[in-house]
């Protein structure tokens, strides 16, 4: 794990909730994942990205997009040096619409951009550095303009019908499961998330999704205790890593 990533966990401790910074990258990162966002603006160099097991081009006017239920790791050319920007931070800066966003199944983790609107994107992340290094008020609504320079491609027409409001409530739950999955969650706090009371909110998430909340939170645990398996971990590592309380229910 590299010592941004390690300095921004422990600065996450004191409340700090962005970091963004200029880096070099010239040796790879092994797979690891964290319980926050990452945006990488690639301004220069060459290498892989392997988010999930699919492999992305490392190359200038790209942007890859980790969210915390990503594994991921970077391979270097060797020939080169990755120059970019990074940008780290934490579900809390994030409005509803965005979140919701960022959890969708049809999100991507990886951007390409014409000069132009890579400039454009490059300079907006610039500033959000200059008024995260001085403290600025204005931390939160430059995040979002980044934000929207980016998934505003990817956005589909919202819906219009009565069912927008409970949809809307599911994809909240779904997002507060798959951010805190390795914590204990109990049906009434996740209702909460959704704006439901506890009884409604199981109907509406059994018939969205076709499962129980109970089926999938067990399924992010056992997706997330899989990979550290192969990894290499040990039963018992990836079993309280994953949420699970105890060897027996793993």
């Amino acid at each position: 794990m590299s010592k941004e990533i390690l300095k921004f966990e422990r600065n996450m401790l004191h409340g700090e909730s962005i970091h963004i910074t200029q880096k070099k990258t010239v040796t790879g990162f092994k797979k690891h994942w964290h319980n926050y966002f990452e945006i990488e603006i690639i301004i220069d160099g060459k290498g892989k990205h392997i988010i999930d097991g699919k492999e992305y081009e490392l190359k200038p006017n790209t942007l890859i997009l980790i969210t915390p239920i990503n594994f991921h790791s970077i391979f270097m050319d060797n020939k080169y040096e990755c120059k970019s920007i990074n940008a780290s931070f934490t579900s809390e800066m994030l409005s509803d619409k965005y979140l919701i966003q960022l959890a969708s199944p049809n999100a991507r983790n990886f951007y390409e951009f014409g000069p132009e609107e890579f400039e454009r994107i490059k300079s907006a992340f610039e500033l959000l550095m200059h008024e995260q290094r001085i403290d600025s008020e204005y931390r939160f609504r430059l995040l979002e303009y980044c934000l929207e320079l980016i998934l505003r491609k990817d956005r589909s027409s919202t819906l219009s019908s009565a069912d927008e409001e409970q949809l809307s409530g599911v994809k909240r739950a779904i997002l507060y499961l798959e951010l805190h999955f390795r914590e204990k969650i109990t049906l009434p706090q996740l209702a909460r998330q959704a704006g439901f009371n506890p009884t409604y909110f199981s109907g509406i998430f059994h018939k969205i999704t076709g499962e129980t909340y109970i089926e999938k939170l067990n399924t992010l645990r056992i997706r997330h205790a899989k990979t550290m398996l192969v990894d290499g971990y040990s039963v018992s590592e990836a079993c309280f890593a994953s949420g699970f309380g105890s060897l027996f229910i793993f």
